[in-house]
């Protein structure tokens, strides 16, 4: 089947697709494709990729101080061991883009990643001692 880039829905499709693509290929790489933005019309198609290297710890510790005070919560508390509900986690990151559960965590036992809403890691963070 060919696609009419010419067209919007042609344009999308295989903008859809080449995204896809790219993913699947960055992903083997360690890299996150950021943007995947395209114009078309009587010339073409043309396609504008953005791409994210591989997030480290240093860079996430860094993300969490500058991210973590804006929802009210430690700057200084990445990498700590917090309680919510049962299992104790590991504060590893913290995602600005997804405000409903910005925190990201990974469980101690098995090192499952999760998300956790900012009233649970306030309350988990409240019961660990104070930070010299």
């Amino acid at each position: 089947m060919s696609l009419d880039i010419r067209t919007k829905d042609g344009a999308k499709a295989l903008q859809s697709q080449i995204g896809e693509a790219v993913r699947a290929i960055a992903a083997q790489h360690g890299i996150t494709l950021t943007k995947n933005s395209a114009t078309y019309g009587a010339d073409g198609l043309s396609l504008r990729l953005g791409f994210a290297p591989p997030a480290t710890e240093e860079s996430e510790k860094a993300k969490w101080a500058t991210q973590a005070p804006r929802f009210g919560l430690p700057g200084d508390r990445f990498g700590a061991t917090i309680t919510v509900g049962k299992d104790d986690f590991r504060v590893v990151g913290i995602d600005p883009k997804s405000p409903a559960k910005p925190v990201r965590l990974s469980r101690v036992t098995d090192g499952a990643a999760f998300k956790c809403n900012v009233p649970a890691a306030i309350a988990a963070f409240a019961k660990l001692p104070t930070l010299a």
